[in-house]
């Protein structure tokens, strides 16, 4: 939540919204932190302090996500091998360490947030209380996680996704 990371954050987001404006394709990837700066940044408010909620869901907690409708249809999703997909859907095994995030139903609330991306796939915190844990961007190749996939060999299909989204820029 400090200024300087989030001013720096928001100046990539918007480099990458221009050159994606301008036909190059650039993709972004947000773990954790920068997913959590990727939707204050939607927001339009520059709110660091007041944008995000309270979870417990640091220490590594283990998740499973739960897909929405549109998180089914997602590239992220289909742009996974399937024993991946079936791992994070069905088994505990995404690590969280956040103790900041946002509710399904105050990311739905905001029309910038939810105009912008949508919500690929859901947990809960240590409490039962559900947090968004995937989004997509709508108009732009954006990708976040509130999780860690690159602390897990296992989830090495989120890179290679992310990975084949880069290849897609054809600028040197």
């Amino acid at each position: 939540t400090q200024m300087e990371y989030y001013r720096a954050c928001k100046k990539l987001m918007i480099m990458a919204m221009k050159e994606n404006a301008r036909g190059n394709y650039f993709p972004v990837w947000g773990c954790c932190m920068g997913f959590q700066q990727m939707l204050i940044i939607a927001d339009g408010k520059d709110d660091v302090d007041h944008f995000l909620q309270k979870f417990d869901s640091y220490n590594n907690l283990l998740c499973a996500i739960k897909l929405t409708d549109e998180g089914k249809h997602s590239k992220i999703m289909n742009g996974i091998d399937d024993d991946t997909h079936k791992k994070i859907t069905t088994m505990k095994c995404t690590l969280n360490n956040h103790m900041l995030g946002v509710t399904p139903a105050k990311f739905k609330k905001n029309v910038m947030v939810s105009d912008f991306y949508k919500i690929v796939g859901t947990s809960s915190d240590r409490k039962g209380r559900e947090f968004v844990a995937i989004i997509e961007g709508h108009h732009y190749p954006f990708y976040g996680v509130q999780w860690h996939p690159e602390r897990n060999d296992e989830m090495n299909a989120l890179v290679r996704f992310f990975g084949n989204e880069v290849k897609k820029n054809k600028k040197p």
